[in-house]
């Protein structure tokens, strides 16, 4: 039973952490209404979350960006992305985008 409520806990710490940063990812958007999200992943623990999603640009284009979260910030660099996303096995999240305000 221990067990199961530390899985369950562990989840539930996952999901907290990816839709805080789904919410500052597009409260950071010039367009937000354009955001669309494509892939998010999270670790075990919810320290990394990974997440691809397209939006409008400036000149009207939608681009395709990425962005991840470790140590406490937010990171758009492909360092980043390469050193906690690239070819990790993680959570896929994606059932975090229906959090209220992130459709």
């Amino acid at each position: 039973m221990a067990e199961k409520a530390a899985i369950k806990a562990a989840a539930q710490k996952r999901f907290t952490a990816t839709v805080g940063v789904l919410t500052s990812i597009k409260s950071a958007m010039r367009d937000p209404d354009s955001l669309k999200w494509q892939d998010i992943r999270a670790n075990d623990d919810g320290s990394v979350v990974c997440v691809v999603y397209r939006a409008r640009n400036g000149f009207g284009g939608m681009n395709l960006e990425h962005a991840s979260f470790a140590g406490k910030s937010i990171s758009t660099s492909d360092a980043s992305w390469n050193k906690h996303c690239a070819n990790k096995s993680l959570y896929e999240m994606g059932h975090a985008k229906f959090a209220s305000s992130l459709t």
